[in-house]
């Protein structure tokens, strides 16, 4: 990957959320994302700002939970070694 891509998708996270919460039906607009996301991409990284408050909150998070790979549900950080695709 060139330093310019690596630039460009460094905080796609971040901007598929900021895409979510400006839009008008958060729901249907994560659905739409999560469902292809490699054909949003690159229009992601292009063109949407982060807020300030999303990477205000973001920079919080990963100083308050530096985990690593972790999803944080409802306050509760679930790390890598407990997913389970069964269950």
């Amino acid at each position: 990957m060139s330093t310019l891509e690596l630039q460009l998708t460094a905080e796609l996270g971040l901007q598929a959320v900021a895409l979510i919460k400006a839009s008008d039906d958060p729901l249907n607009a994560f659905v739409a994302l999560s469902q292809d996301l490699p054909k949003y991409a690159a229009a992601l990284a292009r063109n949407v700002e982060v807020p300030e408050d999303i990477l205000a909150t973001a920079m919080r998070l990963s100083v308050q939970h530096p985990f690593g790979p972790s999803f944080i549900i409802n306050g509760r950080i679930i790390k890598e070694t407990e997913l389970n695709a069964f269950g």
